[in-house]
């Protein structure tokens, strides 16, 4: 199977399959032990049409409060919107993202937190994977 390309870049090889099997959407996750418990209110992940559908606007986004601030405290802080890819949501603005700027063929995992930087959950899609959904 092919992996999807979005915006140029190539989705994960297990996202690819998450997304035919159909685990990607309907699987339940734990998502409090992932996210910081009062960050995780509506979570959920893009269907491949939706993921399409906001990459085609984040690639170009400069806003401050969506592309985050990059400072001391957390990795990255801040994200390049043409290097990376929104995959889903822990609640409306507070994104979850591939990050691109590392590696392009493993990106890591990020999400917008509520002081408007982005953190690094996963170092790459899959330990993101197996940490959210193990077994499952």
């Amino acid at each position: 199977m092919d992996s999807e390309l979005i915006n140029g870049m190539r989705l994960p090889a297990r996202l690819v399959v998450a997304m035919a099997d159909g685990t990607w959407t309907a699987a339940g996750g734990r998502w409090k032990e992932l996210f910081p418990p009062d960050e995780v209110v509506r979570p959920k992940l893009y269907s491949l049409n939706l993921m399409h559908q906001v990459n085609e606007k984040w690639r170009n986004e400069s806003h401050p409060v969506f592309v985050g601030v990059a400072d001391d405290h957390v990795t990255p802080g801040k994200l390049i919107p043409s290097r990376s890819l929104l995959i889903g949501e822990l609640q409306g603005d507070s994104m979850i993202a591939l990050d691109y700027r590392q590696e392009d063929e493993d990106p890591s995992v990020v999400f917008l937190n509520l002081e408007g930087r982005w953190v690094e959950v996963a170092a790459s899609f899959d330990e993101f994977w197996l940490r959210l959904f193990g077994d499952e």
